[in-house]
């Protein structure tokens, strides 16, 4: 080691006897980097998440609400961060999601290759399903009077009319503002451009869109969901950040489970449906009854079963709200 009499990092003066900085922390070393100094780094650092990430997954697969206990206990140096991991594991899920939907995709083509011609059209006609069937719009549909007076007073309206408009495609924006006496409002600019885009886009493919997301949603989800976990448990000393914890750490088992179902459906389809449904409808209650218990420390079986109940009916209650909440922002910014 070539010590300096000062460091490098941040100029501070340093003893030939000190090895680090005391103001800044960094290594008191002048010898140039090699480059089995970056391999000796990366492994390093490889190798301390990779023993983080074993010891998160072990604990949160076969201790259910232990490792969130642990963090909360400020034991937090063995494991991942749980909004960290949770992205881990949710990233994983749908990137091997995303591969078992193209090969899925693949030998979908090659069935219908021997289909009939009227088979063709009517499945090339489903997967091209534009937006001009959510809003009741068919090639017959035109323009009548009704529409017009209540494209005036609602939005919805409005974009139907500028729809159908845009499935003519013959009329510029200022031509048809003009025709329906439109105001050339900023809203109303917005409408159309919006009218415009989704004119040509299909359903399909804003399905697909808003599954690439579905794990960002469950994200910002999940923090209103808490709310209710605080108030049911209101009186008790866990703060709001502490229920967070566990709802990231179950959600992300959830995503665990799944990401083996996927992996079983790499080798056979059928196989990983069977194992889909046992995980998410037999397997991960047990998980969650189990954490919930061992978590908020219920004295007996019934009131975990009560308060395990009650959860799910609030989850189930307000996350289909949330969900449709989503898909209508998803429209306004896709």
């Amino acid at each position: 080691i070539n010590k300096a009499d000062f460091c490098l990092n941040c100029d501070n003066k340093l003893d030939s006897n000190e090895n680090y900085c005391p103001k800044c922390g960094q290594f008191n070393d002048t010898s140039r980097v090699l480059f089995t100094d970056l391999v000796r780094d990366i492994l390093g650092y490889f190798f301390f998440y990779d023993f983080k990430l074993k010891n998160s997954l072990k604990l949160l697969l076969f201790k259910p609400g232990q490792l969130s206990i642990d963090l909360i206990e400020g034991k937090k140096v063995d494991y991942i961060h749980p909004i960290r991991l949770y992205f881990i594991v949710s990233l994983i899920f749908f990137a091997i999601s995303s591969i078992n939907e193209k090969y899925s995709q693949e030998d979908t083509e090659e069935d219908f290759v021997n289909i009939s011609v009227n088979e063709s059209d009517i499945l090339d006609e489903e997967a091209n399903e534009t937006f001009y069937s959510i809003f009741g719009i068919t090639d017959s549909t035109v323009v009548d009077s009704a529409l017009i007076e209540d494209a005036k007073n609602s939005n919805y309206s409005l974009f139907s009319l500028l729809l159908i408009e845009q499935r003519e495609g013959q009329l510029t924006k200022n031509k048809i503002f003009e025709k329906y006496n439109i105001e050339n409002s900023i809203t109303n600019n917005y409408i159309f451009n919006k009218s415009k885009e989704y004119s040509k886009v299909k359903i399909n493919d804003f399905i697909d869109a808003f599954e690439r997301k579905f794990n960002l949603v469950i994200f910002i989800f999940l923090p209103f969901f808490v709310i209710f976990l605080l108030l049911i448990h209101y009186g008790r000393t866990i703060y709001y950040y502490e229920h967070l914890i566990f709802a990231f750490n179950t959600q992300t088992a959830l995503f665990l489970m799944l990401t083996f179902a996927e992996i079983v459906s790499v080798f056979s389809d059928y196989v990983g449906d069977i194992l889909s449904n046992i995980l998410t409808f037999i397997v991960f209650p047990i998980y969650l009854f189990v954490a919930l218990k061992h978590f908020y420390k219920y004295k007996t079986y019934k009131k975990t079963a009560l308060m395990f109940i009650l959860v799910n009916s609030i989850f189930i209650i307000i996350a289909p709200v949330f969900f449709i909440l989503s898909l209508i922002i998803m429209f306004f910014i896709y």
